[in-house]
């Protein structure tokens, strides 16, 4: 999935693009670290809004698809994105509803500190 997004935020591909969808729904989340997302802070805002929708469209489809864990995963991943790179209006809040998410699903040790580091007000998204 990192190199799927890669290719989004090289322009090599849109969310328009042939097969897209289907390289999205097959993309193995799991392995996905993030850091392509975090790279992705060098985007115009519309570009990062297109990759958030990825984002969102893959959750969907793991919602009814996936395993508790990838679910979990992605919830990590968006809120990561969405507390480090996107910052939206209400970032916190949303972040922390997605690191929640990520807990539900699977309450390991990394969803964890990451939903008490993004509830910390100390901690500046």
């Amino acid at each position: 999935m990192d190199e799927l997004f890669q290719e989004l935020i090289d322009e090599k591909i849109t969310t328009r693009s042939p097969g897209f969808k289907a390289r999205l729904e097959k993309a193995d989340v799991i392995n996905c670290t993030g850091k392509s997302l975090l790279d992705s802070a060098v985007l115009s805002e519309i570009e990062q809004i297109n990759v958030y929708f990825a984002l969102e469209y893959k959750l969907v489809y793991l919602m009814k698809n996936g395993t508790n864990y990838e679910i979990a995963h992605l919830n990590y991943l968006i809120s990561n994105f969405l507390f480090h790179s996107l910052t939206p209006l209400f970032g916190r809040e949303l972040a922390t509803k997605y690191a929640e998410d990520a807990c539900k699903f699977d309450n390991n040790d990394e969803n964890a500190a990451w939903l008490k580091y993004v509830t910390d007000e100390k901690n500046i998204y």
